[in-house]
């Protein structure tokens, strides 16, 4: 049986994570050829997940506003 390598992309929270998610995910389900109906699910899917990340990332909300474009704020691992 031939395995299809994992592919792993660790995303520092910011406000560009959701956006860079979704594309990472559809380009890689679409190189293993995947049915154009389960990368659209799977897209969805990894936005609620990323954008529940950035909203629940335990920091305050006045930090997190401050940090967003210059400091990382936590890390989420994209596994695919």
């Amino acid at each position: 049986m031939n395995q299809i390598p994992q592919s792993i992309s660790e995303l520092t929270l910011a406000p560009t994570t959701n956006a860079w998610a979704r594309r990472h995910n559809v380009d890689t389900l679409q190189r293993r050829r995947f049915p154009a109906e389960s990368i659209e699910i799977a897209r969805l899917l990894v936005s609620e997940l990323a954008t529940n990340a950035i909203q629940h990332d335990g920091l305050p909300m006045s930090t997190t506003a401050a940090n967003a474009g210059t400091a990382p704020l936590g890390t989420i691992v994209l596994r695919l």
